[in-house]
């Protein structure tokens, strides 16, 4: 599967395929539809004028696509689950079915009370164009939040964790700070981790570094479609 996705990257709107959820049945494997139906992907996209691919290829993917396809690696994503004291009840109501549909919408009365009208301005580096179309369009259709706390702003998603991305300090305030009114929600949410996903070299993963262990989660890929790569040296993505 794929999907068009704006980035900016050097100062630039690009229009890139985000290529996601390759498989092969278990019975056609080892016979070459992998790399086939991602060559007709390619001419696909080369035909409407997407000048590159990326992905996050696991690590089952991750060979083909390089050995095979020509894609390549620009970085890895770093995983942290940062543990939550208090009772796990939410987690637990996630997976029974009885009870999921009242912490969902638990969890959405208690997000929606924290959402905010402002939008992160854009960082030093290269990624998901985030203007307010964007924004729209994930709250509209995944169940994200921008939340508006006292210490800045903070991109969510509540699963059976709640689950970081980008993230802004307001003026004045620490990172630490915000990380404890995250940590505060979550036990109110009634979750026992917050977990963050994020490309190598962002500041929130080295903070992070500095008081939990990291993971290296799946890798960031990308192959051009119409010469040389434009220079993609500053893309970062994190969970969103």
């Amino acid at each position: 599967g794929g999907i068009p996705m704006k980035l900016q990257v050097g100062g630039q709107e690009i229009v890139a395929l985000h290529s996601c959820d390759h498989m092969t049945r278990k019975d056609a494997r080892k016979q070459g539809l992998f790399v086939k139906v991602n060559d007709m992907a390619d001419e696909l996209c080369t035909s409407l004028g997407i000048p590159f691919v990326f992905g996050l290829p696991n690590q089952n993917n991750r060979p083909i696509l390089e050995k095979y396809a020509g894609w390549q690696t620009l970085n890895v994503l770093q995983v942290c689950s940062v543990p939550v004291a208090g009772l796990p009840w939410g987690k637990l109501a996630q997976r029974l079915p009885v009870f999921r549909s009242i912490h969902s919408a638990f969890a959405e009365r208690r997000l929606k009370q924290k959402e905010g009208s402002k939008q992160l301005t854009r960082s030093q580096w290269d990624g998901h164009l985030r203007n307010a179309a964007y924004y729209e369009y994930k709250q509209a259709y995944s169940n994200h939040y921008m939340l508006q706390l006292q210490h800045g702003l903070a991109w969510v998603k509540c699963k059976s964790a709640l689950f970081l991305g980008d993230v802004e300090l307001a003026a004045g305030s620490e990172f630490e700070e915000l990380l404890a009114e995250l940590k505060s929600l979550t036990r109110s949410l009634g979750l026992s981790e917050l977990v963050w996903m994020g490309s190598q070299g962002l500041e929130e993963t080295s903070l992070l570094a500095e008081h939990y262990p990291l993971i290296q989660g799946n890798a960031v890929c990308a192959k051009s479609l119409a010469g040389a790569l434009p220079d993609l040296s500053k893309l970062r993505f994190t969970y969103g």
